[in-house]
């Protein structure tokens, strides 16, 4: 699940600049008409803020399942060492 996540923010973040390249080239060609290069925009952007957060949320300990702050070899809770 988390490489499936990770390569679909990889792939937003790969849309996001490509759709900013053809607005900023519309602009450049004086079209004005950019709503739906703007709204895929705001797609990628709700996407690419939300995968942090679940990033950060949902690092757990997988012994006593409390939230990790660091990707440390050991847990500070429960003093386990973590596997990959």
């Amino acid at each position: 699940m988390k490489k499936f996540l990770f390569r679909l923010w990889l792939m937003t973040l790969v849309v996001f600049t490509l759709d900013w390249l053809i607005v900023g080239l519309k602009l450049l060609n004086g079209d004005y008409n950019i709503a739906i290069g703007a709204y895929v925009a705001l797609a990628c952007v709700v996407i690419l803020a939300l995968y942090p957060l679940y990033r950060a949320f949902s690092h757990k300990c997988p012994y006593c399942g409390k939230l990790l702050a660091s990707s440390g070899r050991y847990c500070p809770h429960c003093g386990r060492e973590l596997t990959k």
